[in-house]
């Protein structure tokens, strides 16, 4: 079929999805000047403590992984590494990007539970995912349900386990650590470095286990875009697989500037504009629907997000 010629309201859909993409785009480069110079231009304090925090966990977990019952750190030498590693970590734009992310869907998951009373963790649809008659799909959702508990733990200590990591972001991470080992004079042993690979699972990760559990509800899976009975965590991870579009862009889509974004998203699964603008109404209820979506095919929708800078990973 021939592409209908682009209206109006696609242009501006368009136009705004440019500006969200612009917003992306400075936020590494902004909390990495935030994290030396403790300034908050376009990013929240919380925000910024959340990063800071998961940072300094990750650099707690490995500088702790390299010490010995034999060759223990002294106390200061140990802060003074962890301080140092944080730096290096913060020079990544990837991985500054992936703590972004976790905070903001930390924050609103607290945010709808205070104003939908959307449970974060114990939601509606787990409930009934845990009681299915299928062993295998119970013990997956008892097991995703879990990692959620887990996930918004870390969240409230502000903490990031290696384990949780997408990856190429763990070996990213690794391979940092054993850069900054042999710069530092850290003595970083190979049992030390199996052991933190040992201990990892991409398939264990939340992240993973919320694409299993979406992937095993076939078609059923849309009801995860129904958030007051599926939850936060299981919405995102809907709107992403059915938008073509990463996980974390679509939880970031749920922020108030990225409105064109998840109209487009939501487009891309086929919604009706009139389906969309219920959910408007709890995720961006100070932004009116745009106008036009049913007049944009949903292959539309998903190549205007999938050509987007964000979208295409620049």
């Amino acid at each position: 079929m021939d592409r209908p010629i682009t209206t109006n309201d696609e242009a501006v859909l368009r136009d705004e999805l440019v500006r969200a993409d612009l917003a992306l785009s400075g936020v590494a480069p902004v909390l990495a000047h935030m994290l030396v110079q403790s300034e908050a231009p376009h990013v929240t304090e919380a925000i910024l403590a959340q990063v800071q925090g998961m940072l300094h966990d990750m650099s707690r977990q490995l500088i702790e992984n390299a010490a010995s019952p034999d060759s223990p750190f002294d106390p200061v030498e140990m802060d003074q590494n962890i301080d140092a590693l944080i730096e290096r970590l913060a020079e990544d734009q990837h991985i500054l990007r992936f703590c972004y992310v976790a905070a903001v869907e930390g924050r609103l998951a607290e945010r709808f539970q205070q104003s939908h009373s959307i449970d974060p963790v114990l939601t509606p649809l787990l409930q009934e995912l845990i009681a299915s008659e299928e062993p295998e799909s119970a013990e997956l959702a008892m097991t995703t349900l879990a990692a959620q508990s887990r996930f918004m733990q870390h969240y409230q200590r502000m903490a990031m386990p290696l384990t949780e990591l997408p990856a190429d972001l763990f070996d990213a991470v690794l391979a940092m650590w054993q850069d900054f080992s042999q710069h530092n004079r850290i003595a970083l042993t190979l049992q030390s470095l199996e052991d933190l690979r040992r201990s990892y699972d991409e398939a264990a990760t939340r992240s993973a286990l919320l694409e299993r559990l979406a992937s095993s509800m076939g078609r059923a899976e849309v009801v995860g875009l129904d958030v007051k009975h599926a939850g936060f965590a299981l919405f995102a991870t809907v709107l992403g697989r059915i938008s073509g579009q990463a996980r974390g862009l679509a939880v970031l889509s749920c922020l108030t500037d990225q409105y064109a974004r998840f109209a487009l998203g939501l487009r891309a699964g086929g919604h009706a504009e009139s389906d969309i603008a219920v959910l408007f109404e709890i995720f961006h209820p100070e932004r009116p629907v745009p106008s036009g979506l049913d007049q944009i095919l949903p292959d539309q929708a998903q190549s205007i997000i999938r050509h987007s800078d964000a979208g295409n990973g620049r």
